[in-house]
């Protein structure tokens, strides 16, 4: 079974992104995305970011949907 950590990685690294881009778009800043993907620490997701964050990977998905390629 995925972690929320498997998939935030999973999908920032299938498109390409940094974390520094994940977090500009979600609003926190670079270490947070860090821990979020390590699952270490305070690394407990906040409703607004959490909101964002699957906003963001539920838009990137279908991006990569309508260009015909999967994230692995």
């Amino acid at each position: 079974m995925q972690t929320i950590s498997d998939i935030i990685k999973r999908v920032r690294l299938g498109h390409g992104m940094t974390q520094s881009e994940i977090a500009k778009r979600v609003g926190v800043d670079q270490a947070t995305i860090s821990r979020w993907e390590r699952g270490v620490g305070d690394s407990t997701v906040g409703p607004n970011a959490g909101i964002a964050i699957g906003a963001m990977l539920m838009e990137l998905d279908k991006k990569a949907k309508r260009q015909g390629r999967a994230v692995a």
